[in-house]
């Protein structure tokens, strides 16, 4: 029916409304896109921990990391998941490559680099603890130009390049903006 008194306030509830459904959309989408990058955080997590235990239980049979294959190598010898190969090279599930070596500092070391790491993935996996009740495989490790050595070798537990990592350091050696790399060296 038709109203006397009707001034156009339908109009004005459907805009309000509208706007409301478009708020709570986007903040949905945010939500969702927030959730699925921290899943692919832990997925990259896991995916440093799996390569690392692959490549120490393959190689330390010999005794050294000298003879480290390449990435046909490594894949022949399921050392990498076959999920992380694109075009004859490794990658984490962010994206960026992945290189697994012998380390320059001995051939019974070897090392793991992810690259093009964002902030908050190199403030994250920075973090992972790899003590154990036995000690740890993780010798050294390297946030762009920094690096952070076990405390021996006269490094104190405490010292500012001393593992484990805090947030404050970690954050001080995560670039804020740009791409980050991380390399972990393991004996």
């Amino acid at each position: 029916m038709f109203r006397i008194n009707q001034k156009g306030g339908t109009m004005v509830e459907a805009i309000a409304v509208i706007s409301i459904m478009t708020v709570l959309g986007i903040s949905a989408i945010k939500l969702i896109g927030g959730l699925f990058d921290g899943f692919k955080q832990n997925i990259v997590t896991s995916e440093i921990r799996e390569l690392q235990k692959n490549v120490s239980a393959r190689y330390s049979v010999d005794g050294h990391y000298g003879n480290l294959g390449t990435v046909a190598t490594l894949v022949k010898e399921k050392v990498v998941p076959n999920q992380m190969l694109a075009n004859g090279k490794i990658y984490h599930r962010l994206g960026g490559e992945v290189l697994i070596e012998k380390s320059a500092l001995s051939t019974l070391y070897y090392q793991i680099t992810f690259k093009d790491l964002s902030p908050k993935a190199c403030m994250n996996l920075s973090q992972i603890n790899w003590m154990t009740h036995q000690g740890s495989d993780l010798i050294q490790l390297q946030i762009n130009s920094t690096i952070f050595v076990l405390p021996i070798d006269g490094v104190k537990r405490g010292d500012s390049k001393a593992l484990p990592l805090d947030v404050a350091r970690a954050a001080q050696s995560c670039k804020v903006k740009g791409s980050n790399t991380i390399i972990w060296t393991f004996q």
